[in-house]
């Protein structure tokens, strides 16, 4: 029999073949081992799902066989829950976030059809519904997962990874399935959401004779003079230009610039919340890396100091996912050895070959006894500057040692920016 979509307008040709089998690809892995059969794993469905997100507005076909009347049914149910109109504006025209949410819910919808009731109250509704309802709870874990995908997606987006084509973003729709379902990384990512990149990304610039035009101002340098003084009698045009208050272009170029490094205290008295606000600054300065054209590096620390990520300005997507990964996994608990972690981070400097001054960042909450005399010799060694982020204490050797000194209270958003504007 041949294929026909309960959605009207939709084509079933190749591409539409090709959606169900990646809808149905996915559901199957978010199954697990435990394969659950079900007459709704088919590739019709599956991409009737998907376009039922990827749509504005889908319109269902009126004539349909009987064979397809609980599809008809689900689909229905889903257009008249409340939270699939939350979630359209992050999965309509968008593939990526399309496939994730079909591929969730039909995982969500699955198991809870499958699921046995225990007791006679819920044999006695009607199979309606139930239906209506395992669509109602399903849709509220799909609508959890697309929102935290669709962050995930913004942020490579920022970061510069996958700006070229849609389909760099489907080549990794797995790992971003996969990092969305992650709830340590949706706190982080929460954070994140609501600062604008021009705020983290800012270019570091110095005054130059030859460069950019970004301004105008009044000095004595020839080589910037606005051609509007050319016109002036010359006897002015000197007097101007002794008392140096000729026009000149205000010229500009990029600052030579070290390595952004990351240095994040993750001993047990920095679990909950303040594990959560460090990550989500490792990645603003991250996304501040990206912005600048400078490597970046992170490490986590307590009383050893554990594997560091190196991530190269010209770096690749599957990079900053290994980031993103790398931040939401590692769990708070151990010591607190500050020091240790310092010589680490002017090791790896020294050996690197980034020209320019780079910057250390170092977040904790500063549990730990230290030396003024044996932090200022290693930060000399290193030639860095030392940013430290206190996050709510206070720490007076850091204090004296560092180039810049902050205590974080709140642990919101607005402290995450005063932390990137270093």
């Amino acid at each position: 029999m041949e294929k026909k979509s309960l959605i009207e307008g939709i084509t079933t040709d190749i591409v539409y073949e090709y959606r169900g089998e990646q809808v149905l690809h996915y559901t199957i892995k978010l199954l697990g081992k435990k394969k659950i059969r079900h007459n709704l794993m088919n590739q019709q469905f599956a991409a009737d799902l998907f376009y039922t997100f990827y749509l504005p507005y889908p319109r269902l076909r009126r004539n349909i066989l009987e064979q397809y009347i609980e599809q008809y049914s689900i689909l229905q149910a889903m257009l008249r829950e409340p939270a699939i109109w939350k979630v359209k504006p992050l999965t309509v025209a968008d593939k990526t976030i399309s496939t994730i949410a079909a591929s969730v819910f039909l995982e969500r919808l699955i198991r809870e059809l499958s699921m046995p009731r225990k007791n006679s109250r819920d044999r006695s509704g009607s199979g309606k519904e139930k239906l209506k309802e395992a669509v109602s709870r399903a849709m509220v874990d799909t609508s959890k997962i697309a929102r935290n995908a669709s962050n995930i997606k913004q942020l490579l987006a920022k970061t510069g990874a996958g700006r070229a084509s849609t389909l760099q973003f489907e080549n990794v729709l797995e790992e971003i399935l996969e990092l969305a379902r992650n709830t340590d990384i949706a706190k982080i990512l929460e954070l994140l959401r609501s600062i604008e990149v021009s705020k983290i990304s800012t270019r570091h610039t110095v005054r130059a004779s030859r460069g950019w035009i970004t301004s105008l101002e009044i000095g004595g340098d020839l080589e910037r003079v606005h051609p509007s003084r050319l016109a002036f009698p010359e006897i002015l045009f000197l007097v101007e230009l002794v008392n140096s208050r000729l026009l000149l272009y205000r010229k500009e170029l990029p600052g030579s610039h070290g390595s952004i490094y990351v240095l994040l205290d993750k001993s047990g008295s920095m679990s909950g919340t303040k594990m959560d606000w460090a990550r989500a600054v490792a990645l603003a300065l991250f996304i501040k890396s990206r912005g600048q054209g400078r490597n970046f590096y992170a490490r986590f620390f307590d009383s050893i100091v554990y594997d560091r990520i190196n991530i190269p300005y010209t770096m690749y997507q599957r990079k900053a996912i290994d980031l993103i990964k790398y931040l939401g996994t590692v769990k708070a608990g151990g010591g607190t050895d500050i020091v240790k972690a310092l010589a680490t981070a002017s090791s790896d400097l020294l050996s690197s070959s980034v020209k320019g001054v780079s910057d250390v960042v170092l977040i904790t909450d500063g549990e730990d006894k230290l030396s003024k005399h044996i932090l200022k010799g290693i930060i000399s060694r290193g030639g860095f500057r030392l940013h430290t982020v206190m996050i709510q204490g206070d720490n007076p050797v850091l204090r004296e040692v560092s180039h810049s000194y902050m205590i974080a209270e709140k642990l919101d958003e607005k402290e995450v920016l005063r932390v990137v504007m270093f």
